[in-house]
């Protein structure tokens, strides 16, 4: 995994996939490890230390990633080290910035269903902005900032297979992030 900041002057990459992905055979498998390099010419990587799932946040300036269960970030204008943002915040599945860089709106897979969350930023506590028993995906936010738009599938049952190959019904929906009303388009 590679990403460019949105400001195009810094590099973020991952070595190492972490699970079963192990070419030397060694009995402890390499771990992932985030870096971060200047963009400029001549400049040398600089470890972050063990994450995932790097995201920029719109400025550029901050970086969010998985380190275990835990979302952590790391402040690209100091030196100051990573810290950790929120505990449990790995669960933050296909994260979307709010327009002011203030918060996260993602979903939270909840195994056969899920929940679209927003996370504020320092926050002690999650806002669901939907929940329910089916399965919501790929949030997207308006222009204006003032909407997110996701899909809506089916929930499914834990103990079965489903067939992969079948199309199945979906909505698309929005909720408004200031009232919290949904509307299925």
């Amino acid at each position: 995994e590679i990403l460019l900041s949105p400001d195009g002057r810094t590099i973020v990459f991952q070595t190492g996939m972490g699970g079963g992905y192990n070419p030397a055979s060694t009995l402890a498998p390499p771990e992932p490890t985030l870096w971060r390099i200047d963009a400029r010419a001549g400049a040398q990587p600089v470890r972050i230390g063990a994450g995932g799932g790097p995201f920029f946040s719109p400025d550029g300036r901050r970086l969010l990633y998985r380190q275990g269960k835990d979302l952590w970030t790391l402040d690209l204008d100091g030196a100051a080290a990573p810290k950790q943002l929120a505990a449990g915040g790995a669960g933050f599945a296909q994260p979307v910035w709010t327009a002011d860089g203030q918060a996260l709106v993602f979903v939270q897979d909840r195994g056969g269903y899920s929940f679209l969350g927003r996370y504020q930023l320092g926050a002690d506590k999650i806002d669901w902005l939907v929940t329910g028993a089916d399965r919501l995906i790929s949030p997207q936010l308006s222009p204006d900032g003032k909407t997110v738009a996701y899909l809506r599938f089916p929930g499914r049952q834990h103990d079965v297979t489903y067939d992969q190959t079948e199309s199945e019904p979906f909505a698309v929906e929005t909720v408004d992030l200031a009232s919290g009303a949904t509307r299925t388009l």
